[in-house]
């Protein structure tokens, strides 16, 4: 295998309490808020590493789930089709204005991410 992982650059949390948990990470960690809405909050390290804490009632909350890495390669439709080619169970693209991710399904259902920026 040729991929490469850069990065890891962002960090998926599923918290049940999401208001209390977003005030740790600005207020006890210094995090800046990026965005906020009725289930999710995004939050940035000073390095540009970020954290979106998910709530109930965002599709990605799952409770007593476990967190969801994204790591960071050049080109993840590379990425993906050299994945799914070498067996490794692997979700759709999806977008944003910014990034381009899919899922992964690793070694005891363990649930990452990976991308790349657009």
């Amino acid at each position: 295998m040729a991929l490469t992982v850069r990065h890891l650059r962002w960090l998926g949390i599923p918290v049940t309490q999401r208001v209390e948990a977003e005030a740790f990470f600005r207020d006890a960690l210094g995090m800046r808020v990026l965005f906020t809405d009725d289930a999710s909050t995004e939050l940035e390290t000073s390095e540009g590493d970020r954290v979106q804490l998910f709530g109930p009632g965002s599709r990605y909350f799952e409770p007593g789930g476990r967190p969801i890495p994204l790591f960071e390669v050049d080109d993840a439709r590379a990425a993906r089709e050299e994945l799914a080619d070498a067996g490794v169970e692997v979700g759709p693209i999806e977008a944003d204005s910014a990034w381009e991710w899919f899922d992964v399904t690793g070694p005891e259902g363990l649930a990452l991410e990976v991308g790349s920026r657009r």
